[in-house]
């Protein structure tokens, strides 16, 4: 799960193998959304420096990519080299 649609197209393009959603926005993020995911086969990643946002809002139950030593604080996946 990212964090926008449009990051959800670009990162399907180039990575189709896992399927890319996303909550519109990075505070849209809630347990009524998480609650039709598994945590087993669900990874969060949230822009660079909303790791802690998303983990609070997630409840814990989900692993959490953690791209912040890749890219600078707000840049998101799609920014990484």
């Amino acid at each position: 799960m990212v964090e926008g649609a449009k990051k959800a197209s670009v990162l399907s393009i180039h990575y189709p193998q896992p399927i890319w959603i996303d909550p519109t926005g990075v505070y849209r993020l809630n347990q009524e959304l998480l609650k039709h995911l598994t945590t087993t086969n669900t990874i969060l990643a949230s822009d660079a420096g909303y790791e802690t946002k998303w983990k609070q809002r997630s409840g814990g139950k989900f692993q959490i990519m953690r791209i912040d030593k890749f890219v600078e604080p707000g840049d998101d996946l799609v920014d990484v080299k």
